[in-house]
């Protein structure tokens, strides 16, 4: 048996942790322990015991057989240390009720020979940290806010650690720019405040329209932690949800050995890529005392520019245009309102479309739902098509022939061949910045340059058959406006 020269410093002996990474915070040291694999929700952590360091040989107090060891950890839920008792090391399991609880293991030593009830500690703290994204905010370069606030995530709960943000708003970015976001996050335990985190988009086809984000310092008392992504949008259309995986990879200056420290975001609702210079007016209220601007497209709208009329994917604003127009003349369902057995409408006023301050202004989600039927006129047609191409950062404009025009026997939008009106008074197409027309109610005229729209779609205006002869001229109908029906809730 061994003969104490002296009693041992309690301080000689210490615990130290298998696999983990130790930090300082807050003035106390902390071994952060996580599981291997990001799906994982179990992980354990194994200490051993060591000391004391003098007298040496170093564990020749720890060696004697009659030497009593016994473990108790502080915080754990429903665990049982009566395996490792008079053993040098303990493995405890975390499983995810644990996660985020400041633990403490407790190794207390005796000795033959002395007081039964005299013993030694040894006392170290470990956690696996418990992260969550309390608030993501759109940042500086988004596009707009479209009247959504600056906040734009509200949260469920969501399988294991992770939570699902339920996006009631669209979010939008444009080509070009490098998408940016502020971000509240907290961490378990509290003590735990600064590190380091990056963020990665690893599906890449369905939920990630804007890229994985550079890694970033972080700090939970922070209203906004800044974070931009790796790449600029490039020059398509896009329409996406976005996943992001935060991955903490740094924690008080310590570097961790994993990156298995996982919370997941998803947006719910889509996120939009438009092109640089939209959302154009009349899309965009200003509020000049505070230099913003704010948009107010709903989600359904740019859904149906992207999906319904195919515009998703697509960079070149003339075949964008071909297909609004193709899309408005053969596939929303729209007749021209000459065939209408509602006598009221044989005055062929506009459905969607009126005049506003000299200008005109259009009802786009009412011709999206179609409220007031089916029945349209030029005018109707022309300005949903030029509201949903300034929507989405084209510039074109509202144009409308004075004749009378005496047409050419192309076919109406939802009309056949031949059925159409044989005499137009006025008509109403759009143009865009290369003077190209765009025609949704004859033909249809997609790209046209003017003078041969005019030999396609109409007669000479001076011939035999007009009642009044005389040179056509057009005028240019600003977009004033675009009514919305859309809550705020």
């Amino acid at each position: 048996m061994l003969v104490q020269a002296e009693e041992p410093d309690r301080e000689q002996f210490w615990l130290e942790a298998r696999d983990a990474d130790q930090i300082n915070c807050t003035n106390q040291e902390m071994d952060i322990v996580l599981p291997d694999k990001k799906e994982d929700t179990e992980t354990s952590i194994t200490y051993d015991l060591y000391g004391p360091r003098d007298p040496s040989p170093e564990n020749e107090w720890l060696d004697d057989p009659e030497t009593g060891i016994r473990w108790i950890v502080t915080g754990l839920k429903d665990f049982n240390l009566q395996d490792y008792q008079d053993q040098k090391y303990c493995e405890i399991p975390i499983d995810e009720a644990d996660w985020g609880r400041d633990l403490t293991v407790t190794c207390y030593i005796s000795f033959p020979g002395e007081d039964k009830e005299k013993e030694y500690e040894a006392e170290a703290h470990f956690a696996t940290p418990k992260i969550e994204i309390e608030k993501i905010y759109l940042g500086e370069n988004a596009a707009t806010k479209l009247d959504i606030g600056e906040h734009i995530g509200n949260f469920e709960e969501g399988p294991k650690w992770a939570k699902e943000m339920a996006c009631s708003r669209p979010f939008l970015f444009q080509t070009g720019t490098v998408p940016d976001v502020q971000v509240k996050l907290s961490l378990l335990p509290e003590m735990l405040t600064l590190g380091k985190i990056k963020a990665s988009a690893e599906d890449a086809e369905t939920n990630n329209l804007l890229g994985d984000l550079e890694e970033a310092e972080f700090d939970t008392k922070k209203e906004r932690n800044e974070f931009v992504a790796q790449k600029k949008l490039g020059q398509t259309l896009k329409s996406g949800a976005q996943k992001w995986d935060w991955k903490i990879t740094e924690l008080h200056g310590t570097k961790l050995s994993k990156d298995t420290l996982i919370y997941t975001t998803i947006f719910s609702e889509k996120g939009f890529v438009i092109f640089k210079k939209g959302p154009i007016l009349p899309w965009v209220k200003t509020n000049k005392e505070a230099d913003t601007k704010k948009s107010y497209a709903s989600a359904a709208i740019l859904e149906f520019i992207m999906e319904d009329m195919g515009c998703k994917g697509q960079s070149k604003e003339t075949l964008i245009l071909n297909k609004m127009t193709q899309y408005l003349f053969s596939s929303h369902g729209c007749i021209y309102i000459s065939d209408s057995k509602d006598p009221y409408d044989k005055l062929l006023l506009p459905k969607y479309a009126y005049i506003e301050n000299k200008g005109v202004g259009v009802d786009v989600e009412g011709y999206y739902e179609l409220r007031s039927g089916k029945y349209v006129n030029c005018t109707d047609q022309a300005a949903v098509l030029c509201a949903l191409g300034r929507l989405i950062g084209i510039s074109c404009e509202l144009t409308q022939y004075c004749g009378p025009l005496l047409c050419n026997g192309q076919k109406v939008v939802g009309l056949e061949k031949g059925e159409g009106p044989a005499q137009m008074e006025t008509h109403a197409v759009i143009k865009d910045g290369s003077g190209a027309i765009f025609d949704p109610t004859i033909g249809p005229a997609q790209g046209k340059k003017e003078d041969a729209y005019f030999k396609l779609t109409f007669k000479d205006p001076v011939k035999e058959g007009m009642e009044d002869e005389g040179e056509i001229f057009t005028v240019l109908l600003p977009l004033n406006s675009v009514q919305r029906r859309y809550s705020n809730d």
